[in-house]
C-alpha cells in the first residue's frame, strides 16, 4: 500500500478506480443481508444446540459478522450511487 502523501500517476489511478469497479461489482452480487440473518439464527441456537461447538466458532464467527456489516454498508453505498446515477437492478 502506497504512503497516503505519495502521489499517484494517472496510470495507478486509473488501475484503482478499476479495481475498486470490479470490486463494487463483486460485492453488490454478495447475499450479506442473506448471511448475517443466517449468522444471527446461529447466534440464536448455535449455544443451546451445540454449546461446545458454538463457544469453539464464536470468536471467529464475530469477526466475520464485522467484515459482512462493513460489507453491507459498502453495498447499500453501492446501491445509492447507482441510483442517484438512475441505473435500476442487476
Amino acid at each position: 500500500m502506497a504512503d497516503e502523501n505519495t502521489e499517484i500517476d494517472a496510470e495507478e489511478y486509473e488501475l484503482t478506480q478499476s479495481m475498486v469497479m470490479n470490486i463494487a461489482r463483486a460485492v453488490r452480487a454478495l447475499p450479506l443481508r442473506q448471511v448475517l440473518n443466517a449468522i444471527g439464527r446461529a447466534e440464536s441456537v448455535g449455544a443451546i444446540l451445540d454449546p461446545t461447538l458454538y463457544r469453539a466458532g464464536a470468536a471467529k464467527m464475530q469477526d466475520f459478522k464485522r467484515l459482512v456489516e462493513a460489507l453491507r454498508t459498502f453495498q447499500a453505498e453501492i446501491e445509492s450511487q447507482l441510483e442517484k446515477a438512475g441505473v435500476r437492478g442487476g
